[in-house]
């Protein structure tokens, strides 16, 4: 009876997971948000995923099938606890992982917007114009959109 409950909970994670996937998939449709018309808030996993053009979908649905995955190993351990931290663990950890992944986005911008800077000072330096240094350095200097 507990095996046969078990399996229905991970059925049932999944579903879950697949659904809010599903409502979360804005490729050809405008932005919409699911429980608010406002922008998100900064720090928070749709803001994350706005800044860094990632698909919805694809994070819904792989953080689904983590915390699927966890909770099915803490069923198999026969373990109730095991299967939600587990499945909480999952979750968590593919917030971080995103939010590093901002981080890296920032810090690439972060030095490009230093060269750039440096490029700037050392044109005007021998120059002394300032509108030609920042349009040299602004042919030289690719652009933090393209890249990241």
């Amino acid at each position: 009876m507990t095996e046969l409950l078990s399996l229905s909970f991970l059925a049932g994670l999944a579903i879950f997971g697949v659904i809010i996937a599903l409502k979360y998939d804005t490729a050809e449709k405008p932005k919409k948000y699911l429980f608010t018309p406002q922008k998100p808030k900064p720090g928070s996993v749709e803001y994350l995923l706005n800044i860094l053009n990632m698909n919805r979908s694809e994070y819904y649905l792989g953080t689904g099938i983590l915390a699927a995955a966890g909770a099915g190993l803490g069923i198999v351990l026969k373990n109730p606890l095991a299967s939600v931290m587990l499945a909480l663990f999952a979750a968590i950890y593919r917030k971080k992982k995103l939010q590093e992944k901002f981080m890296q986005r920032k810090a690439m911008i972060d030095t490009q917007v230093d060269t750039a800077l440096q490029m700037i000072a050392s044109l005007h330096e021998t120059t002394g114009d300032l509108i030609y240094s920042i349009e040299g350095a602004a042919q030289t200097t690719a652009s933090p959109m393209r890249t990241s």
